[in-house]
């Protein structure tokens, strides 16, 4: 066999297995829950998959002002007071007592998530949600502090207007909520 048709083979097998640019498969899209702003308008998705070693946080978002935005787990899984500022949601996840931030020598709270960068949105891109929106960021992050030994429980995922210094507490200076979403450890 040349190894162009083993090219061919394997990335027929790949494509097999996998899922195709922008969209997920419907394992995933069971654990996948959508953002809202303040005013109810969906701005992202967001989703939380935990193991026996740790967890993957992963977030999309749209239609928020570029630049830098913090996120964080918060301890109270309840969006319902948009109008409020996500107030019900509480304070970030911190089931230890630690201080914030992964710059404070007694930091880094459960909740804490690394900044997000929020491009631009460009009209005519590939890159858009399951409603056409552009995306403008995404983020993938490991979490080796939550595990499947915390399940069963929820938390609310903050989005703040601006990016988190890391070090400041309780809550990194990243300003108002302008997005919240409950996910759900299983």
């Amino acid at each position: 066999m040349s190894i162009i048709m083993l090219l061919f083979l394997l990335c027929g097998l790949l494509s097999l297995g996998g899922t195709t640019h922008g969209q997920s498969s419907q394992h995933d899209s069971d654990l996948t829950v959508p953002m809202k702003n303040t005013d109810g308008t969906v701005i992202g998705q967001v989703s939380l998959k935990v193991s026996e070693s740790g967890a993957l946080f992963s977030g999309t978002f749209w239609n928020i002002a570029a630049g830098w935005h913090g996120l964080h787990l918060h301890e109270n899984p309840d969006c319902s007071d948009g109008d409020q500022g996500f107030l019900k949601s509480g304070g970030h996840a911190n089931p230890a007592k630690y201080l914030h931030g992964v710059h404070n020598e007694k930091g880094l709270h459960l909740g804490d998530l690394a900044n997000i960068y929020a491009f631009p949105a460009c009209q005519g891109t590939d890159d858009q949600s399951a409603s056409g929106q552009p995306i403008q960021a995404r983020t993938q992050q490991i979490m080796t502090v939550l595990t499947a030994a915390d399940a069963p429980r929820s938390y609310a995922v903050i989005l703040h207007a601006g990016a988190d210094d890391y070090a400041t507490n309780p809550t990194g200076n990243s300003g108002k909520r302008i997005g919240c979403a409950v996910v759900t450890v299983h």
